[in-house]
């Protein structure tokens, strides 16, 4: 499974990861991938880690909708830079969040596949069916 560009790469990521089918990103995310991003301890680093992280956020979450918009993609060569706005609604302790954010990925070219090699996310709208609080885990 290779995506012939990186926007098709960062919606297969989140295809992947929204649907459970979280074998699937191994061959979209590079071995040495990082992610950071608010409500983290610190970088997550590695493939298996990164997989960890997500399967993690979906196990604990019940995923009520996850939408992209507002995407750029800027291409340097090898590189790609790949920002977009999200909306995500999910349950979790029994309480309903609804987020809004931005998210951004760094990939490169391997041979005729974009892999992520860096990722963040920034939560930029957060709400909650209990009184405005927060939830335990960010959205992955």
């Amino acid at each position: 499974m290779g995506a012939a560009d990186p926007w098709e790469a960062v919606r297969a990521i989140n295809a992947c990861w929204t649907t459970g089918r979280f074998g699937d990103l191994e061959s979209l995310l590079d071995k040495d991938v990082v992610m950071t991003g608010q409500g983290m301890d610190g970088p997550i680093q590695g493939r298996i880690a990164a997989i960890d992280s997500y399967s993690d956020f979906m196990a604990k979450a019940r995923l009520g909708s996850f939408t992209e918009r507002d995407q750029r993609i800027d291409v340097f060569g090898d590189t790609a830079v790949v920002t977009y706005a999200f909306d995500i609604t999910y349950q979790m302790n029994e309480r309903e969040t609804k987020e809004s954010g931005r998210e951004a990925f760094v990939l490169v070219r391997r041979e005729d596949r974009w892999v992520a090699v860096w990722r963040t996310l920034a939560v930029t709208s957060s709400s909650s069916e209990n009184e405005g609080a927060s939830a335990e885990a960010p959205a992955p």
